[in-house]
């Protein structure tokens, strides 16, 4: 069966069309059949551009395919907890991120996490994500200063190029 690729139109394709013209080009048609082994190598690098991910954006991916488990548990009798959701959260985030990191992403760019903090990696910058229960406190801010600290002290990465993400669960 012959894969086509028929015009299709939506909310957010229209958005696209109307914020950048060349951005949807490269989103709809440009990156067609980029999975494909005989693909050129712009169409390959535009498919590729277009399944990769940001952090923020996998953490938030991850935090609803775990609530959309805990929501399936629940229909069917079971009663799972916060914390063996939160888990399976964290576990997914942090396979996507080795996939990602590793460059196992490559095997299978749809099906894998590719973010672009690994694709566009800044020799000399971090991310640090820090995962508390409740609600972000004043208190949190000097707490991620202080990671920052121990990033320049452990890699020498300069503070001013850490940043700190204070990632409350509820």
């Amino acid at each position: 069966m012959a894969i086509v690729h028929e015009l299709s139109w939506s909310a957010s394709r229209a958005s696209t069309f109307a914020t950048c013209r060349r951005r949807y080009f490269w989103d709809y048609y440009g990156s067609w059949r980029g999975w494909e082994r005989t693909a050129d190598a712009e169409r390959r690098k535009a498919y590729v551009l277009k399944k990769m991910t940001r952090m923020p954006m996998w953490a938030g991916d991850c935090l609803h395919v775990a609530i959309a488990e805990w929501f399936e548990r629940r229909r069917t009798g079971e009663a799972p907890g916060l914390e063996p959701t939160l888990d399976r959260a964290l576990a997914r985030f942090r396979n996507g991120y080795r996939e990602s990191r590793d460059g196992t992403w490559k095997q299978r760019p749809a099906r894998m996490t590719h973010l672009a903090e690994h694709h566009f990696a800044e020799p000399d910058a971090a991310w640090i994500y820090d995962r508390k229960p409740g609600k972000p406190r004043d208190e949190d801010a000097f707490q991620l200063l202080l990671y920052a600290i121990y990033a320049e002290h452990r890699w020498g990465i300069t503070p001013t190029a850490v940043t700190c993400v204070d990632a409350c669960s509820r």
